[in-house]
């Protein structure tokens, strides 16, 4: 049966700024899509360490578009390998509200800083999609439900396994309010998976 590791992104510039000047650091231009901190890094390996002792290899990883995502993912593969890497839309983190911090980049600005990882970005659009008002947490959770119930299939009836990483929001509705910290992880088997989702 296939398992199902959900893990949140390791601390990112953002989220460091965020001790110190609150909600403002959401707002600084200067964390568009913001990525990883020292800390968050040394999180990750910790994080990688931990799952290679449960893991041998990841059949596919699924990763947020946004920056911290996609490198805390690089960090999981050096410590549980895997060949299938991809960026999805869906995965992003709450969009709008005039949180900086949580708009992507262009996919080819992506693919030319990520490709030589293996990232497929062939699974997002070109551009982020504009959200002025504040993303209303029923259409995140609309979004990664139909997400995991698209791959679900894929993976449920075999011993796959595979790593999701993704952000705060996305895992709080999607696991009804367990709050995860910086590169926490869940796992689930493919039956709690689909308990969960239907």
């Amino acid at each position: 049966m296939g398992r199902f590791v959900f893990m949140r992104h390791g601390e990112a510039e953002h989220n460091a700024a965020y001790r110190t000047v609150g909600d403002a650091a959401f707002a600084d231009p200067a964390f568009r899509d913001a990525r990883l901190t020292d800390e968050g890094a040394n999180q990750c390996n910790e994080t990688g360490e931990t799952q290679s002792g449960d893991f041998k290899k990841f059949d596919a990883i699924y990763t947020s578009p946004l920056s911290r995502c996609i490198q805390t993912a690089i960090l999981m593969k050096q410590w549980v390998p895997c060949d299938n890497f991809n960026a999805v839309d869906e995965l992003v983190e709450r969009r709008g509200g005039g949180h900086i911090c949580n708009v992507r980049r262009r996919r080819d600005a992506i693919k030319e800083e990520f490709g030589e990882h293996g990232l497929n970005c062939d699974l997002i659009t070109e551009e982020d999609e504009d959200w002025s008002d504040r993303e209303p947490l029923q259409f995140v959770e609309s979004r990664i439900l139909m997400f995991l119930r698209g791959i679900l299939p894929l993976y449920e009836d075999s011993d796959a396994d595979v790593l999701i990483v993704t952000h705060h929001d996305v895992l709080y509705v999607l696991l009804g309010g367990v709050d995860m910290k910086n590169a926490d992880t869940i796992v689930l088997d493919a039956e709690e998976l689909r308990v969960l989702l239907y």
